[in-house]
């Protein structure tokens, strides 16, 4: 077991199936101080890649905020088969923060699929997805925002 950089509990077992996995994390639960075990997946250990979807109207507006994650999978998922057919692990977020949109202001979007031998992501990079009206939005392969220089 190990906590991630999200705050998330990481248990890796064979367990025989997932009922023994909740069993063997229930037994946990004792161990952790102030924590609240809450079972969210059971997936297996599976590769996942991750892509970026630019060009995506945030949908920001005088009267409206960004348009938020669910609404952004199911704009996704309802227009693209091939985003559908995957199966998602982390579902579309703004990279940037959408506090800062600008009225009428295209972004980024990124998110995480399964993709045990990293065909998936070989396709989709190049292409385009089609999201609120953009029928030009491009897939890049996913790069961690840089962290600003500190100066000393």
């Amino acid at each position: 077991m190990k906590w991630t950089s999200a705050s998330n509990l990481l248990v890796r077992t064979q367990a025989p199936s997932p009922t023994s996995l909740v069993a063997a994390l229930e037994a946990v639960r004792p161990t952790l101080t102030d924590q609240q075990l809450i079972v969210k997946d059971i997936i297996p250990n599976t590769r996942w890649s991750r892509v970026t979807l630019s060009h995506v109207y945030t949908g920001k507006g005088p009267d409206s905020p960004a348009y938020p994650p669910e609404a952004i999978q199911e704009e996704l998922a309802t227009n693209n088969p091939n985003y559908a057919s995957l199966t998602i692990r982390q579902p579309p977020s703004w990279v940037c923060d959408p506090k800062t949109f600008k009225d009428g202001q295209v972004s980024s979007i990124s998110f995480a699929f399964e993709d045990p031998d990293g065909s998936h992501a070989r396709q989709l990079i190049g292409s385009s997805l089609t999201a609120f009206g953009n029928l030009r939005c491009s897939i890049k392969a996913w790069a961690p925002p840089k962290k600003p220089l500190q100066k000393s």
